[in-house]
């Protein structure tokens, strides 16, 4: 996928391409990384909403 724009009186042209093979072996240690993090984020904003409706 590419593009040409003008902006600001320029001329930019970008272009974005993705890997054929997105999951793969090498990538296979990112996805527990990805749900653990999904998983904190979420503990994090419960804990904080807590925090918050405690205090009114």
């Amino acid at each position: 996928m590419s593009q040409n724009f003008q902006l600001a009186g320029k001329s930019w042209y970008i272009s974005a391409s993705a890997v054929p093979s997105i999951f793969t072996k090498k990538n296979a240690e990112s996805i527990p990384v990805l749900i653990l993090g999904c998983l904190l984020s979420f503990i994090s904003a419960a804990y904080l909403y807590f925090l918050s409706t405690r205090s009114q």
